[in-house]
């Protein structure tokens, strides 16, 4: 099961990691807790760091994973409990599909999320005005 292990502000965005193995229940257990990090923190930048997350979900699980976070994400923001906030996913394949196919999800349900294997480019997309 993952967790997320920490959370640690840096001087112009919000870095969490999670780790562990995925399951089905991953995102359901931990979106409330990055969203309420994002609250605590005021963070309109978010460094989500899955590079110690193992696992490879099926087509549904990535479909499923991408809808609930935006919805979740799309009521705080519409409830004003967070500040638009935007997402630079690390992680590694097979955890990250190749094709993007989550980031495409969550970006057509009003996320502003991208997905990186390389962690120069998640911070260069990240903190670009």
């Amino acid at each position: 099961m993952a967790q997320i292990l920490k959370d640690e502000p840096q001087s112009n965005y919000l870095r969490l990691s999670l780790e562990g193995d995925w399951d089905n229940d991953t995102i359901g257990k931990t979106s409330e807790q990055i969203l309420d990090l994002c609250k605590k923190h005021q963070a309109r930048r978010v460094l989500f760091d899955v590079r110690n997350l193992h696992g490879n979900p099926s087509v549904l699980e990535r479909f499923n994973m991408a809808t609930q976070f935006s919805l979740k994400y799309m009521k705080c923001l519409l409830g004003g409990e967070i500040q638009s906030s935007r997402f630079a996913v690390i992680g590694n394949h097979p955890l990250v599909d190749p094709h993007r196919f989550e980031e495409t999800v969550s970006v057509n349900k009003g996320l502003p999320v991208k997905t990186f294997t390389d962690l120069d480019q998640a911070l260069a997309w990240l903190l670009r005005d």
